[in-house]
């Protein structure tokens, strides 16, 4: 998949391949939404909050008597019936609305997200998101020469959130006193963000922080490194019930390949793929079903 890059110079850049891992992904909206509530419901705080009749200032004489009066009995005026007592189930402080949500799933709800972008053709990629001075005049200036480039009206109509590598001072004062436009680093995107917004201009630059903050998966940087100097044997689980998986954690994975814990057997029937390792008889399994 490959998306147009915009220079601030009114020229396109060309183009760039996008991973497919990442703005590739089919739409599962059910999925999406359950994780767009969850992130919803972790930024509440929680402040609502009432008082109830013995929190509430006065109330400690009885207002008339218990009998004689014909009215109904009554111990304080400070009582959910009467004007100015307390309240029955209201809000009350310290509650918590945090939801956990799996690391695995948070990074699944972000792809959806931005594939989502990219398909409704309101993804902007940019060359070089660097501002000389920071002044307002300077962003948007730049934000309408993408949108002519682009060809599109889009921009800048509607929240639209700008996504850089690294920090930039510049750019994030210029952006400030734009109505409509917020600023954020690449490694701190959430689904619930980038739903939010109508447009996502992104640098050229945050494209590799992502993939390389995102994709960084042991189990597949395991396999690509043991990959280089091994050989591959296709094998099925019935013969491997005697042997063990292993335990791959992130410290196998940086410099070379050290010894693998073993932590279990195989379980149940099905295709694996088995690497042996170069100068020893250690056999790496992993599962392919």
């Amino acid at each position: 998949m490959y998306a147009a890059v915009y220079k601030q110079d009114n020229t396109e850049a060309g183009k760039v391949l996008l991973p497919k891992e990442i703005f590739g992904q089919a739409m599962k909206a059910s999925f999406l939404h359950q994780v767009i509530n969850a992130q919803a419901a972790n930024r509440r705080q929680g402040n609502a909050h009432t008082k109830n009749r013995s929190e509430v200032r006065g109330g400690g004489k009885k207002p008339w008597r218990q009998k004689g009066t014909g009215r109904a009995r009554a111990g304080s005026l400070r009582s959910p019936l009467f004007r100015g007592g307390g309240t029955v189930f209201g809000p009350r402080h310290g509650k918590d609305w945090k939801q956990k949500i799996n690391q695995k799933v948070k990074k699944q709800a972000l792809f959806l997200a931005l594939s989502s972008k990219v398909r409704e053709g309101t993804f902007f990629l940019v060359e070089d998101l660097k501002l000389k001075e920071n002044k307002t005049k300077f962003a948007a200036g730049f934000v309408k020469n993408v949108a002519s480039q682009a060809k599109t009206k889009d921009l800048g109509q509607g929240k639209t959130l700008v996504v850089l590598a690294s920090p930039d001072e510049n750019v994030f004062r210029s952006f400030r006193n734009l109505k409509g436009f917020a600023v954020d680093e690449v490694r701190n995107l959430s689904a619930l963000q980038v739903i939010s917004c109508r447009n996502i201009l992104m640098a050229k630059e945050a494209v590799a922080v992502l993939k390389k903050t995102f994709l960084s998966s042991e189990k597949t940087a395991l396999k690509e490194e043991v990959t280089a100097y091994s050989q591959e044997i296709s094998v099925n689980f019935t013969q491997l019930q005697q042997h063990y998986t292993l335990n791959i954690s992130a410290a196998n994975v940086s410099g070379k390949l050290r010894s693998l814990a073993l932590s279990g057997r195989l379980v149940g029937e099905g295709n694996a793929k088995v690497y042996l390792q170069k100068d020893s008889t250690r056999l790496l399994v992993f599962d392919t079903a």
